[in-house]
């Protein structure tokens, strides 16, 4: 078994017409990828966004953070998870490096204490997070 991991390094990302990789510049249709997304079922709501350094924005609560990967060949990146149980480590992969993608959604339980909470009452001083500044 034999694993080739073909990486593609992203200079900057945009929206635009089609999707495409071209001298660093990494070009996402938003409405083709926000249909895909929607095809899951137990996706109720979905938004994309461009986020860089340096951008003055607050993403939480973060659910997952991942390296952008495919296999050429059509499996799936995780097995077992986004499809059929099968052996990994071997084949080829493509990954973007230098960026990711973050999952960010609403608390599954509506009475723990919100970013928000935390950010704009006296439970501010309680947490590191009380110190972020309050970006609008």
């Amino acid at each position: 078994m034999r694993l080739e991991i073909g990486n593609f390094h992203v200079t900057d990302i945009v929206f635009g017409d089609k999707l495409s990789f071209q001298n660093g510049l990494l070009t996402i249709n938003k409405e083709e990828a926000l249909a895909f997304i929607r095809e899951d079922e137990r996706i109720t709501e979905a938004e994309l966004y461009i986020v860089k350094p340096g951008d003055e924005v607050r993403l939480c609560p973060v659910k997952e953070a991942i390296e952008p990967r495919v296999r050429p060949d059509g499996r799936g990146i995780f097995p077992g998870y986004t499809s059929k149980l099968l052996p990994a480590g071997e084949g080829v992969v493509h990954a973007l490096k230098n960026c990711s993608v973050l999952v960010v959604g609403r608390h599954m339980y509506p009475d723990l204490i919100s970013m928000d909470t935390m950010l704009h009452t006296s439970f501010a001083h309680h947490c590191i997070i009380g110190y972020l500044k309050k970006l609008s």
